[in-house]
């Protein structure tokens, strides 16, 4: 009876991810395609800012550490036991795993937070005509260039494709050809504050 819900839920899981699979193929074939690299990009940049601001968090305390191990070395001529430097060794070993415990749950907070408001707002955009005028996650700072296709000249030829490739894990890629103007591509299409 306990294996038959095990089972249920996984097949849920599996549906979940299915039917977002689906969505996201689907507007990824759309007009929304360039409003979701968007948000991606937003969202990456955040994650880069944080990364940064954790490494040199770390970073700092990683020589404020070695600054008083060397002070104590140096004060062991003056009283200091092997046990008292072995104490302080054992004390910033505990702080950095302490800090990088702290900093790694941040990190992975504000993914699951990405993860979840992107699933919603993909979804929500699903909900709605691919075709209608796109809105960016409220917390995003995403400013979107819909009039990128109007100022290109030549008109714009595409056709997407999914192929799956793979003899024992098979793997889903999506592939978009596009005929226009190369120097379109050269544009800078993102406007992030």
């Amino acid at each position: 009876m306990k294996r038959s819900s095990v089972d249920n839920t996984k097949n849920t899981n599996l549906d979940d991810r299915e039917l977002f699979s689906a969505v996201y193929h689907k507007l990824v074939h759309s007009t929304a395609l360039e409003t979701i690299l968007n948000v991606e990009h937003s969202y990456a940049v955040v994650m880069q800012d944080l990364i940064k601001e954790r490494d040199e968090h770390l970073s700092d305390l990683s020589a404020k550490q070695t600054e008083e191990m060397s002070n104590a070395m140096e004060a062991l001529s003056l009283g200091l036991t092997e046990a008292d430097i072995t104490a302080i060794a054992t004390r910033h070993l505990d702080e950095h795993g302490l800090e990088t415990a702290s900093w790694q749950s941040k990190v992975s907070a504000i993914q699951e937070s990405q993860r979840a408001e992107y699933r919603q707002w993909l979804m929500s955009l699903v909900e709605h005509n691919c075709d209608t005028p796109i809105s960016t996650p409220l917390s995003s700072p995403v400013v979107v260039n819909r009039n990128f296709a109007l100022e290109s000249q030549a008109p714009i030829f595409q056709e997407s494709f999914t192929i799956h490739l793979g003899s024992q894990m098979k793997h889903m890629y999506n592939i978009r050809l596009m005929s226009a103007d190369v120097l379109d591509f050269c544009r800078l299409r993102t406007n992030i504050s």
